[in-house]
C-alpha cells in the first residue's frame, strides 16, 4: 500500500507528467491562445517539480526553499488563466486589465522574495508537519493577499468565458469548460494553507485537464512519433492517478470524499455552464459553416497538402505574414478568426489582403472585376486542383 507521503509525491508528479503532454501538444501550434497555454503548461510543470521537492522535504528549511521556489511559480497563474480566459472569450489580446494583472503579478512576486529574504517571514506564521510532509499556515494578512490574487481573477474569468464577445471556435466552449474546472481544481492546493488538514490534492484535477487538452490538441494530428509520446504521456499521468485513487479507496482515505464531492459538483458546475451559453448563444451571431476550409478539415487540423500549396505561392513573393495568412485560408479559418489569431488589427488585416490581391490575382487578371476576397479564394481552389 502507498504510504501518506507517497500520494502527494505521485499526484504531483502525475500532474507534472500530463502537464508536460500540453506543452508538448501545444508547442505545433503558435497562435497566442496556445502560446498561452503553452506557458500554462511550462508553470505548473515548475510549480509541480517544486511542490514533489515541498513533500519531500525532510526539515522546515528544506520544505521553506522549496515553497518558496513553488509560490514564485504559481503565482503566476493567475495572471496565465485571465489572459488565456480573455483569449477564449474573443476579445482583443491586449487591454488593460491584462496590463494591470501582470504589473499586480509582479509586486506579489516582489512581495514574496522580500519575505523569503528577511530573517523573519511576515507572510508565513509557521509549518506543520503532517503525515504527507511540511506545509505552510500562513498569516492572516497572506491569506487576504492570496485571496485577492486569486479569487478575484477567478471572478473575471468566469464573466468573460460566461459572457463571450464572440465566438472563434466551437472547440473553445469545451476550453472554456476546461479552464474553470482548471482553475477551481487548483484552489484546492490552497486549502491547507488556511489551516484544512488535508493535503494540496488540486494536482488530481491538473492531471485530469491536462489529459483532456492533450487529447483534444492532438485529436486530428497525423499517426507519427510526437502523437505517440503525448498519448504515451497522458496515459501514464492518468494510470497514476488511477492507481492513487484505487489506494484510496482501499485505505478508506477520508480525502476521498472531498474528491468524490469535487467530481459531483463539476458534474452540475458543467450542466450549468452549458445552460448559460445557450442562453447566450441567441447574441452570438458567427457562421460556423464560414470555418469549412478549402481542404476540409479546421482550424485545429494538421494537414500536410497545405505546406505543399504554400510552397508553390512562394513564387508571387508574398511576405512571411502573407504566407502565414494564406495558409490560414486554405485550411478554412474565417476573416475573424485570421484576425485574432494572428493579433492583427482590421486595418492591418487590410492591407495585407490588399498586398497579397495586387501580387497575384491583380498582376495575372488585372481587368477582372469583382469581390476580391472570393477572387482570392477561386485562385487558392484552382491551386489547390492543380496541386
Amino acid at each position: 500500500m502507498i504510504g501518506e507521503l507517497q500520494i502527494p509525491i505521485l499526484l504531483s508528479f502525475a500532474a507534472l507528467v500530463s502537464n508536460l503532454s500540453v506543452f508538448i501538444s501545444s508547442a505545433k501550434i503558435k497562435y497566442p491562445i496556445f502560446v498561452s497555454l503553452r506557458w500554462i503548461s511550462i508553470t505548473l510543470i515548475l510549480g509541480n517539480l517544486f511542490l514533489i521537492g515541498v513533500f519531500k522535504s525532510e526539515t522546515e528549511k528544506e520544505a521553506y526553499l522549496a515553497f518558496h521556489l513553488f509560490r514564485c511559480v504559481i503565482f503566476c497563474i493567475p495572471y496565465l488563466f485571465l489572459k488565456m480566459s480573455h483569449k477564449l472569450s474573443g476579445r482583443s489580446q491586449s487591454t488593460i486589465l491584462i496590463n494591470v494583472t501582470l504589473i499586480i503579478t509582479l509586486i506579489y512576486l516582489l512581495l514574496i522574495n522580500i519575505d523569503y529574504i528577511l530573517d523573519q517571514s511576515f507572510l508565513i506564521l509557521g509549518w506543520i508537519h503532517y503525515d504527507w510532509g511540511y506545509w505552510p499556515i500562513l498569516q492572516l494578512r497572506a491569506k487576504i493577499l492570496i485571496g485577492i490574487g486569486f479569487f478575484l481573477p477567478f471572478f473575471i474569468s468566469l464573466y468573460l468565458l460566461v459572457r463571450p464577445k464572440e465566438v472563434i471556435e466551437k472547440d473553445f466552449s469545451i476550453f472554456s469548460y476546461l479552464l474553470l474546472v482548471w482553475w477551481i481544481g487548483f484552489a484546492f492546493n490552497f486549502l491547507a494553507l488556511y489551516g484544512v488538514a488535508i493535503f494540496p490534492f488540486g494536482m488530481a484535477i491538473d492531471t485530469i485537464i491536462s489529459t483532456i487538452f492533450s487529447i483534444l490538441l492532438t485529436k486530428n494530428w497525423n499517426q507519427h512519433k510526437f502523437h505517440y509520446f503525448t498519448e504515451f504521456l497522458s496515459m501514464f499521468g492518468t494510470t497514476i492517478l488511477c492507481f492513487i485513487f484505487l489506494q484510496w479507496t482501499l485505505n478508506s482515505n477520508p480525502s476521498i470524499q472531498y474528491f468524490i464531492s469535487f467530481i459531483i459538483g463539476m458534474v452540475f458546475f458543467y450542466f450549468l455552464f452549458q445552460l448559460i451559453q445557450k442562453f447566450n448563444s441567441k447574441s452570438i451571431s458567427f457562421d460556423f459553416k464560414s470555418h469549412e476550409g478549402l481542404i476540409g478539415g479546421n482550424a485545429f487540423q494538421e494537414n500536410t497538402n497545405a505546406s505543399q500549396i504554400i510552397s508553390k505561392l512562394n513564387s508571387y513573393q508574398l511576405t512571411k505574414k502573407e504566407i502565414e495568412i494564406t495558409q490560414m485560408m486554405i485550411r478554412g479559418f474565417s476573416k475573424k478568426q485570421i484576425r485574432f489569431y494572428l493579433d492583427i488589427s482590421d486595418g492591418t488585416f487590410r492591407n495585407h489582403l490588399s498586398s497579397m490581391y495586387s501580387k497575384t490575382i491583380d498582376s495575372e487578371s488585372p481587368n477582372t472585376t469583382g469581390d476580391k476576397f472570393q477572387r482570392f479564394l477561386y485562385f487558392l481552389s484552382k491551386t489547390i486542383s492543380n496541386s
